[in-house]
C-alpha cells in the first residue's frame, strides 16, 4: 500500500499521529508529544476483509493462522503480541492496551472502523491471504491514523512459525507494522539499521534508534504518562528520582548513549518540542555538594524517505545530536530557581556544579529551543546525572580532645 511521505512534515509524525481513539479517555490530548491511550485486539474470525492492495477479498482466519502453526492462543503466540505492544509502550508515552472484544464492525477502508471500550479495539489485527506462497514479497501491511488496523499476509506459514529467537520475525514484523499504525512512515537508513525500513531485518530485535526518536516526538516519552498521563512538565507533577547520596548519583537516559538497541532497553528520555518541559525531583538527607550534568545525545544518521515507486529520495545527515537546545535549572522546594545553565548551543552540554546544598527538597527542570532548520524532528534524547559530596560533620573526637585541652588547664597560685 501506498504509504506517507516524510516531505510534509519533514521526518516527524506530526501530521499522521492519533488524533482521535475513543479509548483515550483520560489522556492529555492529542497533540504533539501528549502521551496517549489506544487499544488493541483481534477482528472477529471469519469477517470479511477487503482486497486492500489488490489481493482477493477473504474471510479473516488469524486465531486459526496462528493456532494452527504455532499453538494455542494464550499460551504461545498471543504473549508474542503482547510483548510487541508493551516494548512500544515502555519507550514511549503510548499505552496501548489490549481489548478482548471484537464486534464484528467493517474492517479497515483506511480509516478504521474506531476502537469503542468493551466493543473493538482502536487498532484491530486480521489475517488472510495476500500474494500467494510462492511469490511472497508482503508480509504484512497496515493502515495509518486514525485507522491503525493491520492486515498479517497467511501465505507465509514458514516465516511466521519459525521460533528462533522467541520468534523474531514475527515480532518484528508486528513492531514494524505497529509503528504504522501509530503514524510512522518507511524511513531509509544508511545501514538499513531501523525497524521502519521498508524491508524485513532480523539482524535487531524491535525499535531502534531512530524509531525511538520517532515515537516520542509524537507522542512523548515514557514520564509523560506519569500522574495518570498528566506529564512531568510542573513541579507539581514531577518525576521523583529519590534520594541524592554520597556514592549513590542519579543517571537517566543513558541507553541513548549506544546507537544499537538491546530488547530491553528502555531508558531513553528527551525534550520533544520547544513546549516540553521534563522536572524532576529528588531529595538529600544533609548537607553537602551537587554536581549536575545534562548532555545533547544521539549520532548522525543517514536517512531518506520512501517515494511511491518504492527508493529512497531526498536523503539526508540526520544529527540527532543537534536537535534542540537544552537548558537545565535546578530549583529549591518551592519552586523557586536556584540556579541555572543554559552556556551552549546545540549539541552542548550544561552543567551545575559545585552547588551548596541543605538537606531537604530540590527540582531540577530541563527545556529546550527548536534547532531553527527546516527539519521539524526537533526531539532531543538527553542524559542526565548527579552526584554528591556530604559535608562532613565536626568529629566527636575531636570536640573531645578540644575540651580535655581546656580542662588541663590550672590556675596559677601564689
Amino acid at each position: 500500500m501506498a504509504f506517507p511521505s516524510f516531505a510534509s512534515a519533514q521526518f516527524t509524525i506530526d501530521n499522521t499521529r492519533w488524533s482521535g481513539g475513543t479509548a483515550n479517555t483520560q489522556g492529555q490530548g492529542f497533540d504533539q508529544g501528549d502521551p496517549i491511550r489506544l487499544t488493541w485486539g483481534f477482528a472477529e474470525e471469519g469477517i470479511n476483509i477487503p482486497g486492500f492492495i489488490g489481493e482477493g477479498a477473504s474471510p479473516n482466519q488469524v486465531r486459526d493462522f496462528f493456532d494452527t502453526n504455532i499453538g494455542p492462543q494464550a499460551t504461545t503466540w498471543q504473549p508474542l503480541f503482547d510483548q510487541i505492544y508493551d516494548r512500544w509502550n515502555s519507550i514511549s508515552g503510548l499505552d496501548v492496551q489490549f481489548e478482548a472484544n471484537d464486534d464484528g464492525a467493517t474492517f479497515g477502508n483506511g480509516f478504521g472502523s474506531g476502537g469503542a471500550l468493551g466493543v473493538r479495539a482502536d487498532l484491530r489485527i486480521a489475517a488472510h491471504s495476500v500474494d500467494g506462497q510462492a511469490g511472497s514479497n508482503t508480509l504484512a501491511y497496515n493502515f495509518f491514523p486514525n485507522g491503525g488496523d493491520m492486515v498479517i499476509d497467511s501465505d507465509n506459514t514458514a516465516f511466521f512459525s519459525n521460533g528462533a529467537n522467541n520468534f523474531r520475525g514475527l515480532r518484528n514484523v508486528l513492531a514494524h507494522e505497529l509503528g504504522h499504525g501509530l503514524g510512522m512512515p518507511h524511513l531509509f537508513s544508511d545501514a538499513a539499521d531501523q525497524l521502519l525500513e521498508p524491508f524485513i531485518n532480523l539482524g535487531f530485535d524491535g525499535p531502534q534508534y531512530f524509531d525511538i526518536l520517532t515515537a516520542q516526538r509524537g507522542y512523548g516519552d515514557f514520564n509523560e504518562k506519569g500522574s495518570n498521563h498528566q506529564g512531568n512538565d510542573t513541579v507539581a507533577l514531577a518525576t521523583d528520582l529519590g534520594t541524592l547520596s554520597q556514592g549513590a548519583g542519579i543517571a537517566i537516559g543513558q541507553d541513548a548513549r549506544q546507537l544499537g538497541v538491546g530488547i530491553n532497553d528502555t531508558d531513553f528520555f528527551s525534550i520533544d518540542d520547544t513546549s516540553d518541559t521534563d522536572v524532576y525531583e529528588f531529595d538529600i538527607a544533609q548537607d553537602g555538594v551537587g554536581d549536575f550534568i545534562l548532555e545533547a545525545l544521539g549520532f548522525t544518521i543517514d536517512v531518506a524517505e520512501q517515494a511511491n515507486n518504492g527508493q529512497p529520495i531526498n536523503e539526508i545527515d540526520f544529527n540527532i545530536q543537534e536537535r534542540s537546545d537544552l537548558a537545565l535549572e535546578l530549583l529549591d522546594s518551592n519552586g523557586s530557581l536556584i540556579a541555572g545553565a543554559n552556556n551552549f548551543g546545540l549539541g552542548g552540554n550544561e552543567s551545575l556544579t559545585n552547588i551548596q546544598l541543605d538537606a531537604g527538597t530540590y527540582f531540577l527542570r530541563i527545556t529546550g529551543e527548536n534547532n531553527a532548520d527546516a527539519n521539524l524532528l526537533d526531539t532531543q534524547f538527553y542524559g542526565l546525572t548527579a552526584s554528591f559530596t556530604a559535608v562532613p560533620e565536626p568529629s566527636s573526637a575531636l570536640i573531645v580532645a578540644m575540651f580535655g585541652f581546656v580542662g588541663l588547664r590550672r590556675r596559677r597560685t601564689a
